[in-house]
């Protein structure tokens, strides 16, 4: 399986003439395994937002590897991802039927 996402800006104009229109009219769902929360990955999340007109769901998990001994790193972490969170939902989306579900496992 692979995981993440990730688009950068200079590569983003090419594709407005390559994405097949069933990508716009028939997904529903994307899931996204992996996330780190990097610009090309907010990107690219924000570019789908855009274009999948007919998605129902966005699935985004976040990883986290932690030992016992650095509880203050979790917190800090489930920090940073909240925000990530609340700023992907600030992007504009073509379906305002989709919902965002966004996870955050630590192991």
């Amino acid at each position: 399986m692979q995981e993440g996402v990730s688009l950068t800006k200079d590569k983003a104009e090419c594709l407005s003439g390559c994405i097949p229109a069933c990508f716009s009219t028939g997904l529903k769902t994307i899931e996204i395994y992996g996330f780190s929360g990097k610009e090309e990955e907010l990107f690219a999340i924000k570019i789908l937002l855009q274009v999948a007109s007919a998605l129902d769901k966005l699935l985004i998990q976040c990883y986290s590897y932690f030992s016992s001994s650095v509880l203050n790193d979790v917190d800090s972490h489930r920090e940073t991802t909240e925000k990530l969170h609340k700023q992907i939902l600030t992007y504009p989306k073509r379906s305002m039927d989709c919902k965002i579900d966004f996870e955050h496992k630590m192991w």
